[in-house]
């Protein structure tokens, strides 16, 4: 494999994909238009995933540091959301009360807050490359 083909797939990383996001039951999620709901992210090796890694090892740092070598179950799943947080770059055919919701940090938690959404995002992020086809 040619290292500059890897370099140009690991580039793509900070490209933002739009994952198509599903009920439990498998049906589509849709927006008021019709659309097939979607979260973007940006892959796991692109530079805004790996600087909230990086904060998350800091952090982990600092509680060894402070002799607390192991983190809370809230504290770990505050991390996993923070994480799949810093990836999400957009989203499209979400409401709430009748009414588009507005693309803020707030918002992108609250939908991540479900689980089985939360699921298909680490998905996309982790399979980011897949959402491109053969380019």
């Amino acid at each position: 494999m040619n290292i500059g083909e890897i370099k140009s797939l690991v580039a793509k990383e900070n490209d933002g994909a739009a994952i198509p996001i599903y009920q439990k039951n498998g049906d589509p999620y849709l927006g008021a238009d019709g659309e097939q709901s979607t979260i973007t992210v940006v892959g796991s090796e692109s530079k805004q995933y790996k600087a909230a890694r990086h904060t998350q090892y800091r952090r982990m740092q600092k509680r060894v540091k402070l002799g607390r070598g192991e983190a809370t179950p809230e504290e770990l799943e505050r991390d996993v959301l923070d994480l799949a947080a810093a990836a999400v770059v957009g989203f499209s055919g979400w409401e709430e009360g009748g009414e588009p919701l507005a693309f803020t940090p707030e918002n992108v938690k609250l939908l991540l807050g479900f689980d089985h959404i939360l699921d298909q995002v680490q998905a996309g992020i982790h399979r980011h490359a897949s959402f491109f086809g053969d380019e």
